[in-house]
C-alpha cells in the first residue's frame, strides 16, 4: 500500500551427507518484514521477524534418527522506529532506534545446549548541514548488547563525532573529523579520541 508494505518469504534448507554416513535433514526458515510511514516525510517504522532451524554442529555424529536431532531453533525480532526529515535544502536530520531480540532453543531434549539469546540496542542520530561552501555533520551512536541470562551489558559503545566540511567546487570536498568514543566491556572502560 501507499503507507504500508509487508514482505515475507519461506524456504527449506537441505543438508545431505555423502554415502549416507549421517541422516539427511530438511530445515525450515522464514522471514516477515514490515515498513510503514507513520508521518509523511518525517516518521517511519521498520520491523522484522525471522525464524530458522539450523544444525548445532553439522559435523557432529547424529544421535538417533529423530528429525530434530542436533538442531537449534532461532527466532529473531526487530523493531526500528526512525525519524528522517529535510528541514531545508541544506539541513537534514535523521534519528533511528533498532531493538533486536534473538532467542535460541535446542530442539532435542538432552542435546547440546543452545547459545543464550541476546538483545541488541542500536541508536543513531545524524545531523547534516551541507557545505555551501562550509558545512558540518554531527553523528551520535549508542550500541548495547546483552545476553539473555546475564543482567549486565556485554558490550556498550557510545560515539559522538563532528565533521567540518568545505566545498572547494562541485566535485571536491575537504573535511576534518573529531570525536570521542567510549567502550565498556568485560568490566573495563576505554575512552578514545577519533580524528
Amino acid at each position: 500500500g501507499a503507507r504500508l508494505t509487508a514482505t515475507g518469504n519461506a524456504g527449506l534448507d537441505f543438508i545431505g551427507y555423502a554415502r549416507h554416513t549421517e541422516p539427511n535433514a530438511v530445515l525450515p526458515r522464514g522471514q516477515l518484514e514490515l515498513n510503514a510511514v507513520l508521518l509523511e516525510r518525517a516518521l517511519y517504522f521498520d520491523g522484522a521477524v525471522s525464524a530458522a532451524r539450523t544444525r548445532s554442529d553439522p559435523l557432529a555424529p547424529q544421535s538417533g534418527t529423530v528429525a530434530t536431532a542436533n538442531t537449534i531453533s532461532t527466532v529473531s525480532a526487530r523493531a526500528s522506529p526512525y525519524f528522517a526529515r529535510d528541514f531545508t535544502p541544506t539541513l537534514s536530520v535523521a534519528a533511528r532506534s533498532d531493538t533486536t531480540i534473538t532467542r535460541n532453543r535446542s530442539v532435542e531434549s538432552g542435546g547440546p545446549a543452545a547459545p543464550n539469546g541476546s538483545t541488541n540496542q542500536h541508536d543513531t542520530v545524524h545531523i547534516v548541514r551541507k557545505p555551501t561552501p562550509f558545512g558540518v555533520t554531527v553523528d551520535a551512536m549508542h550500541d548495547d548488547t546483552r545476553y539473555q541470562d546475564n543482567t549486565g551489558s556485554v558490550l556498550r559503545t557510545d560515539l559522538l563525532q563532528a565533521t567540518l566540511n568545505a566545498s572547494i567546487d562541485s566535485e571536491f570536498l575537504l573535511g576534518a573529523i573529531a570525536g570521542r568514543e567510549r567502550a565498556v566491556y568485560g568490566g573495563l572502560t576505554q575512552n578514545d579520541t577519533t580524528y
